[in-house]
């Protein structure tokens, strides 16, 4: 009777063992996403499916695909056949799902009838403005993005508007459009539009203040990727040249300083502080490629952001398999980078760019992924596993413990204080932010501010190739 004991105790163990081993290997995995329709009763189960794997497969990387991947397409057909577009209620949320969908599996004509339908069915000048927000967006997010129907949508005037603010209205759909144009390469269609608008802020009036400084930021967008060259150029001599590149064009739009956007360009960066340090076990192998590994290991503390060297600092807490909620920043509303893009990206430049030092910076929050609560070490050992062990980034990642206090009563609810890194770095980034660093410390590149998501890749690439030349030269 013992041995029998014996032999379950032991067998129970083994088996809890393997159990562990194989939640440690995918308690950081994606659900399984791909849709399965023969078991799915209602319409909105088989649309939300599709939607979630269009954006699992668009929103991994920073690199915008040129086609639908098929099996988007395939399950997007099927989908689409259970039903009769046209009887579809008339209501924005339709507009954005159904909208999706149909642009993906290149069905433009339904499309444009749902949209009819639905803003023919509004009863207010915002209400109108926003169902059109909804369709140009879902035009300009759609693969291949519709640039020719964006155009179109430009032409279609708010409902009860002056002439004069229909064409103010035109003008920055336009600007919007120049931008997307120029993440798609296109250097020509901008021009007159910048031309335009540069005259427009010149005439600007008092009451119209805060418009045109609106306007002002876009302007600003649209000459620094146009100029891209030429600040390149600045950069090459150094940070304060190209700040000051930055200033000549603001000061042209303006007649005010820079300073007055919180533009960090230029900016000395803080000292990084954390208990809790941990290195990716990467290497580069003998023909110069990097090879990831999924093992992490602590390691001592050191200077961050590292002297002498480039620096790519990332800011990264929490969770974040996907894109991260809205937030504002700088008087604008922006949407934080994804865990996937950012470590996608941050691959590819460390491959290209071996000296650049990499740092992933964290902190504490009390628990990890919608877990139970965790002491602060324990968190710590998850969070670099979460980063750099699932995300394979190759680097360092510094983790600070975050000081906290509890509403007293039955609540009890945490309250986080902020750490040292977040007050140092107020105003420069957010989490799910990189900033790059020159090897005398001030920032050159943070992507948050004036940034566009197909070109932030290349655009970050071509600043790193010119602070790494002026290096090489010295």
């Amino acid at each position: 009777m013992k041995s029998i004991l014996i032999g379950i105790v032991l067998g129970v163990s083994s088996l809890m063992v393997a159990i562990e081993e194989s939640v440690s290997q995918t308690r950081f995995q994606q659900s399984d996403t791909v849709p399965n329709y023969s078991d799915y009763k209602y319409i909105d189960e088989c649309l939300t499916a599709v939607v979630r794997l269009t954006n699992k497969v668009t929103n991994k990387d920073t690199i915008r695909l040129k086609v639908m991947p098929d099996e988007v397409v395939k399950y997007g057909r099927e989908c689409l056949s259970k039903v009769n577009i046209d009887t579809v209620s008339a209501d924005a949320v339709n507009l954005r799902t159904w909208g999706q969908v149909l642009l993906a599996v290149n069905r433009d004509e339904d499309f444009r009838r749902l949209f009819k339908r639905i803003i023919d069915s509004s009863r207010t000048s915002a209400e109108w403005s926003g169902f059109k927000n909804v369709a140009f967006n879902l035009y300009a997010q759609a693969i291949p993005v519709r640039i020719d129907e964006l155009n179109r949508l430009i032409d279609i005037a708010p409902p009860n508007q002056s002439p004069e603010a229909s064409a103010l209205y035109k003008l920055q759909m336009q600007v919007n459009v120049a931008l997307i144009a120029l993440s798609l390469g296109d250097t020509e269609f901008p021009k007159p539009i910048v031309t335009e608008l540069l005259g427009k802020i010149k005439e600007g009036k008092a009451e119209d203040k805060e418009y045109f400084k609106g306007m002002s930021l876009q302007a600003f967008a649209l000459l620094y990727e146009m100029l891209q060259d030429e600040g390149m150029d600045s950069l090459r001599i150094s940070t304060v040249a190209y700040r000051n590149f930055l200033e000549n064009i603001w000061t042209k739009l303006t007649d005010k300083k820079l300073d007055e956007t919180n533009e960090a360009i230029g900016v000395n960066a803080p000292k990084v502080e954390g208990k809790f340090w941990y290195k990716n076990d990467w290497y580069y192998d003998e023909k110069g490629k990097i090879v990831l590994s999924s093992d992490v290991k602590p390691v001592a503390s050191h200077i961050v952001p590292v002297p002498g060297k480039i620096n790519a600092l990332l800011f990264l807490s929490g969770g974040c398999h996907s894109l991260a909620a809205e937030a504002t920043m700088y008087g604008r509303k922006i949407r934080s980078v994804s865990c996937w893009q950012s470590a996608n990206m941050i691959k590819r430049l460390k491959q290209e760019f071996p000296d650049l030092e990499v740092t992933v910076i964290s902190r504490t929050q009390g628990l990890f992924g919608g877990g139970p609560p965790l002491k602060h070490e324990e968190e710590a050992k998850e969070i670099s596993h979460y980063f750099l062990g699932f995300f394979q980034i190759p680097g360092v990642q510094v983790i600070s413990e975050t000081e906290f206090i509890r509403i007293p009563g039955l609540d009890r609810r945490r309250i986080d204080m902020e750490t040292k890194y977040q007050e140092e770095y107020s105003g420069i980034v957010l989490d799910a932010s990189l900033i790059l660093v020159d090897e005398y410390g001030k920032i050159f590149h943070n992507t948050v501010p004036f940034s566009i998501r197909d070109r932030r890749e290349s655009i970050i690439r071509n600043k790193l190739k010119a602070v790494f030349s002026r290096i090489n030269k010295q």
